[in-house]
């Protein structure tokens, strides 16, 4: 080193103690000063003792202005550089405020302003609340940690603790009703509706709730108990429940198998088939108790639950302990299948109607059981299997890289990082770290683990909510045989909830193994519902969005570990699958090829 350089270096240094000595200084004069800036913020405390405890507390952001309040004020809401709430806010001269989640009172000369915050801000902890325009005398997050309870004026509904029992288990039922009786029968949905038990006369009871039910939970008392036979099947079931109102609700779950006590031979092991009943995707999109995974109080026959706040988009913790609308069986009375529950029961249907056994098994389960698959040559995946654990995918990709068989009848699958805790499920879609675990969330792809490197193909938003047939690439393929197709011919016309290539599709990317070989195609359009009117897409979706567009894609490759993996793209094939007999005999080669069935 130069004497030129040595010099520079001690100098760059000296500059550098100078800056930082006055930094420190001017931050304790500011610090002897009032707080009279025109933008004010404070930030959540952020000390390990503060960070949430995961019982849902109200926050209270509160300020104090000298003299009067302004009228209104531009209030924000960030976590690091991302605006969580923006708005400008009307501030009231009077006892009561314009919006209910204002409060207002004065003190002296002094005027004190409360707003309500939803607890789901508590889970940054880089946020900052600003209030701009405003010269704040003094300001503070205060959190409210008793819940108020809400009485329960809905119709009969309930829930049961577990997803999942085995034969021999006693499944405890939680049910509201504002009659003293009600009735429940209980149910196999496979093939057919299976009548297997009915009771009538239970006593009825009226249980409440508390605020933020959805990620609280009920606490409901039991109202009835029932131990599974030791000869039932394993399958998806439900108890529907009604009384004297004429409504009814349907409580499912899935009875599993008994573990085998026997250690299964390699033929044994080849020929059986695991089943996986996209249940954390049920309870995602279930809005009981006033939010969820993709939504917050924003429909009107869910604002009943919560207090009036300034509330997110949607939700990043819910419950399994609260009735579930979305996970009813048969649809809706004049509506469609969708493609949670009762969309997954065609795939069961037609599993049954081509005599396949199989095991089905909730989410939860997959999570719980590391060793779930280890008596197993072929897993299935099927409908909309989206919100993943690390436990699950570890699972998964072990089963994979040990030559098992995997059957994708799925589109956006493995798609959302989910952190499960007991009772609560965590998911962080602004990508910040899961408060559970410490660990970072997002979608599966950007923690470096894209899921197209497994499955051979990845959800994209092109081509979403549509529906249509796929188009024949490669008829000369095995999975083809027997199907009497030739190249361009179209399959999956139609189905309960449309053609096969619908809802949500799956494409091949850049992560898909090199071997995997294109089978067919759907004729979704292109088209994304986040693209802009000259074309372009917001910067980070087009990575990726180049290869697939709207159609999702049939796929199968020879794994490197001596397994095969098929894969259909799209939430609506096993629907479509149940009518068409293309699509139908492509399953069957599968099975056939995988399982020797």
């Amino acid at each position: 080193m130069t004497r030129r350089s040595v010099i520079k270096s001690i100098a760059l240094l000296f500059l550098s103690i100078i800056a930082w000595q006055w930094k420190w200084l001017l931050s304790k004069i500011q610090g002897l000063l009032p707080n009279a800036s025109s933008t004010s913020s404070v930030a959540m405390p952020t000390t390990p003792e503060s960070l949430p405890s995961f019982q849902a507390k109200q926050l209270l952001y509160q300020f104090k202005v000298k003299g009067q309040a302004p009228a209104q004020s531009l209030i924000e809401l960030r976590n690091k550089n991302d605006i969580l709430f923006s708005n400008t806010i009307k501030l009231s001269k009077e006892k009561k405020a314009d919006y209910p989640h204002v409060a207002y009172s004065k003190e002296q000369d002094v005027s004190i302003v409360t707003i309500a915050l939803s607890p789901e801000y508590d889970s940054y902890p880089d946020l900052k609340v600003e209030a701009k325009g405003i010269a704040i005398h003094d300001q503070r997050v205060v959190r409210q940690t008793e819940l108020k309870m809400l009485e329960n004026t809905h119709p009969i509904e309930g829930y049961t603790p577990k997803i999942s029992y085995q034969p021999g288990e006693k499944v405890e039922f939680k049910v509201h009703t504002q009659q003293k009786e009600f009735n429940l029968v209980i149910s196999r949905f496979g093939l057919e509706e299976k009548v297997l038990y009915q009771k009538t006369g239970i006593k009825g009871a009226t249980q409440n709730y508390p605020a933020y039910a959805y990620r609280e939970g009920c606490n409901w008392q039991t109202s009835f108990e029932f131990t599974i036979p030791e000869d039932w099947e394993s399958g998806m079931y439900a108890a529907k429940v009604w009384d004297e109102s004429k409504r009814e609700f349907y409580i499912t779950w899935i009875v599993r198998p008994k573990p085998m006590k026997d250690k299964v031979t390699a033929e044994t092991k080849k020929k059986r088939i695991a089943m996986l009943s996209a249940t954390n995707t049920w309870q995602a999109y279930n809005p009981w108790g006033g939010a969820s995974l993709y939504t917050y109080k924003r429909n009107p026959r869910f604002q009943r639950y919560l207090p009036d706040q300034i509330g997110p988009r949607f939700a990043q913790y819910v419950t399994t302990q609260r009735p579930n609308p979305e996970g009813r069986p048969v649809p809706m009375l004049g509506q469609e299948p969708t493609h949670l529950a009762s969309g997954e029961r065609y795939v069961f249907a037609w599993f049954e109607r081509e005599k396949i056994p199989f095991d089905l098994y909730s989410d939860m389960d997959f999570h719980q059981n590391p060793h779930l698959l280890d008596s197993y040559g072929t897993l299935c995946i099927q409908t909309h299997n989206e919100y993943w654990t690390k436990e699950m995918y570890d699972q998964l990709e072990k089963f994979v890289d040990r030559g098992g068989n995997l059957i994708y009848l799925c589109g956006n699958g493995v798609y959302w990082k989910m952190v499960i805790n007991n009772d609560l499920m965590e998911v962080r879609k602004d990508n910040e770290m899961h408060m559970l675990n410490g660990e970072m969330g997002g979608t599966w792809r950007s923690v470096k683990r894209p899921e197209s490197r497994l499955l051979g193909v990845r959800y994209t938003t092109p081509g979403i909510t549509t529906f249509a047939p796929y188009r024949v690439l490669n008829p000369e393929h095995w999975i083809f045989e027997g199907t009497g197709v030739k190249k361009g011919d179209l399959m999956g016309k139609e189905g309960p909830r449309g053609p096969a290539s619908g809802h949500e599709t799956d494409k091949r990317d850049g992560y898909s193994p090199k071997n995997v070989i294109l089978l067919a195609k759907g004729l979704n359009p292109d088209e994304d519902p986040l693209q802009k009117s000259d074309g372009s897409l917001p910067v980070e979706t087009e990575k990726g969005m180049e290869v697939g567009k709207g159609g999702g894609e049939i796929i199968y490759y020879d794994h490197a570990k001596g397994g095969g993996v098929y894969s259909v793209g799209s939430t609506t094939y096993g629907t479509s699958m149940w009518v068409d007999p293309v699509l139908s005999r492509m399953l069957r080669n599968v099975l056939k090829r995988f399982t020797g069935l």
